[in-house]
């Protein structure tokens, strides 16, 4: 009986640590592609001002979009993006300082990452500022790749 309950046991532990594992690989690709979605966002936008036309940034964001962000999202954030707001950023303008990005899992929510650093931009009146940016990701599975399906 003891042998019994033992083995039961040990298949239970090995379960559970096998589904922790996947769990936190998962967390690992989507915090992944999350920085690499961001950085490469970050770069489209740090273009020098009017040297690259704006139809060009705004083509180029949306090609990115389309690899790392829902058809749904890309569609809004394209909307967003035609009325001079910035969806995929919160509004928050100015480049992202990259040493400073950071991506960690929202314990209190599934599938949720809080995304974060600090952004770097100048007033009208040419004075230089930093933000902070926090924003909240929601992160699907699409086939076989993990997509931003909501930025808040």
């Amino acid at each position: 009986m003891k042998v019994i309950l033992s083995s039961i046991l040990f298949v239970m532990l090995v379960f559970m640590s096998s589904c922790g594992q996947a769990q936190n690989n998962t967390s690992e690709k989507q915090i992944s592609m999350l920085k690499e979605f961001y950085i490469s966002y970050n770069d489209i936008w740090s273009a020098p001002p009017k040297t690259i036309p704006y139809d060009v940034l705004v083509n180029k964001a949306d090609s990115l979009s389309s690899i790392y962000c829902t058809t749904e999202l890309r569609k809004k954030a394209k909307e967003w993006l035609d009325g001079g707001h910035d969806l995929l950023r919160g509004d928050f303008y100015g480049i992202m300082i990259p040493k400073t990005l950071s991506v960690i899992k929202d314990s209190t929510k599934s599938n949720e990452y809080i995304v974060s650093y600090t952004a770097h931009d100048t007033d009208p009146y040419g004075k230089e500022h930093t933000q902070q940016v926090a924003l909240h990701i929601t992160v699907v599975k699409e086939g076989n790749s993990y997509k931003i399906a909501d930025v808040k």
